[in-house]
Order: structure tokens, then sequence, then C-alpha cells
């Protein structure tokens, strides 16, 4: 199973400060597997795709004035089902990375190892042009900041993101480390 946190956090959050408040998030579908808290008052949605072979939940800022909306995915597919099973953490990552490098202008900041519920991960921040509003007319590109964490456990792949338009990412960062250290897996 692979799991992938994505976290689109664009603009001010209303009420963000430094004592921001949390919600506790348990799936109810049993792959995605996991608990963790996020940002206080998103909405949140749990989504299965057969045909594609994932399910993710998303997190979404409840303020539909900003441009790059605040966005927490967890996306979850099994490692069998992937075109090569014997992929490594660092590898799918890599993997995830090139496609952002695709998004000129785009640059990898940093890549590290980290731990998260216990377990080693290779973390990879890097910038890159995003588009700030989806599917929307008269839309306007954005420089955006993504850090990713990737780890492996049992037959699964955990891949947490979290985006933010480049001025608001620190803004936001508190947040994503977060939910990085809430989550738990289910069972």
């Amino acid at each position: 199973i692979l799991i992938c946190c994505v976290f689109f956090l664009g603009g001010l959050m209303a009420g963000c400060s430094p004592k921001m408040r949390y919600e506790l998030y348990r799936a109810e579908d049993p792959e995605l597997n996991i608990a963790l808290e996020y940002p206080a008052g998103w909405l949140v949605q749990e989504h299965k795709d057969e045909k594609a072979g994932y399910t993710n939940v998303l997190f979404i800022d409840n303020d539909t004035t900003k441009k790059f909306r605040p966005m927490i995915v967890v996306m979850v597919k099994k490692i069998s089902s992937l075109k090569d099973p014997s992929m490594t953490p660092r590898a799918f990552g890599g993997a995830i990375v090139r496609t952002r490098m695709k998004m000129a202008p785009a640059k990898i900041l940093e890549e590290r190892k980290t731990t998260i519920a216990g377990i080693p991960a290779v973390q990879t921040a890097v910038t890159y042009q995003a588009m700030e509003r989806l599917h929307a007319a008269g839309n306007q590109a954005i420089l955006a900041k993504e850090t990713m964490a990737v780890f492996k456990k049992d037959d699964v792949f955990y891949v947490l993101r979290f985006d933010a338009g480049l001025k608001d990412h620190a803004l936001y960062e508190k947040a994503f480390r977060h939910a990085v250290r809430t989550l738990r897996f289910l069972h």
C-alpha cells in the first residue's frame, strides 16, 4: 500500500497563530489505516479509485477565497500494485520529485534522512511552478515549495507531502510537522 499525504497550504488560515488548533482524524476506510491531527475547521473527504488503485483522504481549508487553498491529501496504494514493487522509498520519492522538476522553474533544495512514527524516512524539499487555482479561468502561475517524506512499512509506502506558495510555506510548516508528529497506525 502506498500512502501519500499531500499538504497544500497557500494562504493564511483564518485565526492562524502560534497556537493553531487541531482536530483528530481517524480513517474510516481500513486501507488508509491512519490517525493524525490536522488544522481545525478543514473539510475532510475520503475517496477510493479502484481503476487507479488508490484510496485517499483530503483535508481542505474551508476558505474558498484563497487562491492556493491549503489541502492535505493522504493516498494509499499497495506496493505490489506498482510497476516496480522492488522500488525503495528513496526511488519512489525520486519519481515524485522528477514530476515536480518538469514544472519549471524547479529546484531541489534538500534531501535528508529523518524518522516518522519511528520508521526511517527520506525527506526532500523542492520548489516548482504551480497554478494558483485548479481548473479556474484566468489561472496564474505561483512558485510553490513542497516538503515530502517517504517511508515503507510492511507492504506499504507512505509519502507525506506538504505544499504551499513559496511565501507562505514557512507559515504552515508547523502544521505539517504537527501532522507528521501525530501520525499513528490504527492496526
